[in-house]
């Protein structure tokens, strides 16, 4: 094989490399509970966790579940991107129960040291007692963002007293290659 070939397979893999992925079968890999307050910490561990309850495929999936405390629990991952790029997020929920509301996907913008930027425009959609896919495009990001702090929330829009849990499986990030590229 000669160099030639060998820059080009090279520089094909860096265009087209595989999204990050995750089927939560060893664990929370990066994603982790965000919104607790201090009373609710001890809770950590119930809140996000991974759990063998019908996951979309395999064996576990993620769970999220919010017990009325006072927090406003989310299963979070913060990646890291560019600017400028257009990157997809997307993957498999079911829910505890069918509501009007919840359970809310959201991407945020970060900046340098974590700083926060704003929520991003993203559709929403119901998810049911059955698996639901959702997929989110997201396009115009801030010049100044860093990493997208993709966000998972089984109670947005119920009331205080609603408790609920929702279920992520096979889910991926990845940049959507420009196009001419």
């Amino acid at each position: 094989m000669n160099t030639k070939m060998i820059l080009v397979m090279l520089h094909a893999t860096a265009l087209f490399s595989a999204p990050l992925q995750w089927d939560f079968e060893d664990g929370l890999k990066g994603w982790g509970p965000w919104g607790l307050t201090a009373r609710s910490l001890p809770l950590m561990e119930s809140v996000v966790s991974i759990v063998p309850v019908l996951p979309h495929s395999g064996q576990s999936c993620l769970q999220i579940f919010d017990d009325k405390s006072d927090c406003n629990p989310y299963a979070v991952v913060f990646q890291d991107v560019a600017a400028g790029n257009s990157y997809l997020f997307k993957g498999w929920l079911r829910a505890s129960e069918s509501r009007p509301m919840g359970p809310y996907v959201s991407v945020s913008a970060m900046g340098e040291k974590g700083k926060f930027i704003q929520w991003l425009p993203v559709p929403q959609r119901k998810a049911g007692l059955e698996w639901t896919e959702f997929r989110i495009e997201i396009k115009d990001i801030p010049a100044e963002t860093v990493k997208l702090c993709l966000a998972i929330n089984p109670t947005r829009g119920l009331t205080n007293e609603a408790t609920a849990a929702i279920w992520a499986d096979d889910i991926e990030f990845g940049q959507i290659p420009k196009t001419g590229e």
